[in-house]
């Protein structure tokens, strides 16, 4: 598995033409950890219609789950998603309020 980072914020476009050499004629998957909730309209736009040719000439599969997603895509989605992460394990969760709860105080 190979993993590369776009190093600013654009569609997917970008990212996919910087991984064409190690992509080559392989399938491969494009994991967007803030995109699809945190990008604009026209962008999901771009990136459904993108999907929606690419599944009338070859095979296409999607995964849907249940469960929480979580922006990351800039510093308190980051924050959030930490804390409420922590807050479910019960090995952290009540270091974390102990920590958090004296944050919160006025």
């Amino acid at each position: 598995m190979s993993f590369l980072r776009q190093t600013s914020p654009l569609n997917p476009d970008p990212a996919v033409w910087c991984a064409r050499d190690v992509i080559g004629d392989e399938p491969f998957a494009v994991m967007l950890p803030d995109a699809i909730i945190g990008a604009p309209r026209p962008a999901l736009d771009q990136l459904t219609d993108a999907m929606a040719r690419l599944m009338l000439s070859q095979d296409f599969h999607a995964l849907e789950y249940e469960g929480i997603t979580h922006d990351c895509g800039d510093k308190i989605g980051l924050l959030r998603a930490n804390v409420a992460l922590a807050l479910r394990r019960p090995d952290l969760k009540d270091a974390a309020r102990a920590v958090l709860r004296p944050l919160l105080q006025p």
